[in-house]
């Protein structure tokens, strides 16, 4: 009884983040005119911005083969807010037989309290066809940090606790419960064409613990288009016996920037 007690109410906790999460915009026009000694004082428009990303490769002759990816990133800053969404996709076939399909879906708002510190929610819906998990549903909020000011780099972590909602895909088994999370964003300039970032999600529960990292090179041609190289390591600590642990994903764009 009270194990059923306490995973209700880590679903009620659940619920109300993912709910503060899908109204956050209605508090963009609170005024905030008592910002913390050192804030910044850029007035951010509340305006989207991003990029969008794809890439194809396909092969025909004694083998075809189509491999494709997308992705999609969108920003928008106003006061001490800030959300971002992203949103990608890959897929592979190999002589008409599909044999990668993965989607996901992440969504982080961010509350400064001060130049160096945050608070935050996160939501993330992701779903790959070929592991051992039925797709996965999860929130969860806490604090984060910028570890360094520097007009270079930007570098954002984030620790939190939430719930995850998973099934194991072959017997059904309910692997939902709490989740620890932790975030890493890290973006350098290189050169006034050139970025290179890093970014990392750790999702650790007792029943699997989920991270994806990824590294990517970009380089400008213009004000609105780039190309990017992207490698993506996937991470189930408790797979199926025939599925592998890792997986990796070998990403080359290009990317329009809105």
């Amino acid at each position: 009884m009270a194990k059923a007690r306490v995973k209700g109410l880590i679903k009620l906790i659940s619920g109300l983040m993912v709910g503060f999460f899908s109204v956050f915009p209605a508090l963009a026009h609170i005024d905030h005119s008592s910002k913390p000694q050192g804030d910044s004082e850029i007035a951010h428009s509340g305006q989207w911005s991003g990029v969008l990303e794809a890439g194809l490769i396909s092969t025909s002759g004694n083998s075809q083969s189509e491999v494709f990816n997308s992705a999609v990133k969108a920003v928008r800053e106003w006061d001490r807010w800030t959300q971002t969404v992203n949103m990608t996709t890959a897929g592979a076939s190999f002589n008409g037989t599909r044999n990668t399909e993965s989607y996901l879906l992440d969504g982080t708002v961010k509350f400064d309290l001060s130049e160096q510190q945050f608070l935050f929610v996160n939501a993330r819906y992701f779903d790959d066809k070929f592991d051992s998990f039925s797709e996965s549903v999860s929130a969860a909020g806490g604090a984060g940090f910028k570890p360094v000011l520097n007009q270079t780099f930007s570098w954002d972590v984030f620790t939190g606790i939430g719930y995850s909602h998973q099934l194991l895909e072959q017997s059904g088994e309910d692997i939902s419960g709490v989740t620890f999370l932790g975030i890493s964003r890290y973006s350098r300039k290189l050169t006034d064409s050139t970025n290179l970032d890093f970014n990392t999600t750790v999702e650790y529960k007792p029943e699997n613990t989920f991270s994806r990292n990824e590294a990517s090179l970009d380089v400008a041609i213009n004000s609105t288009l780039a190309l990017k190289l992207a490698y993506e390591i996937r991470y189930n600590s408790e797979p199926a016996r025939v599925d592998k642990n890792l997986d990796t994903i070998t990403k080359a764009n290009i990317v329009y920037r809105f």
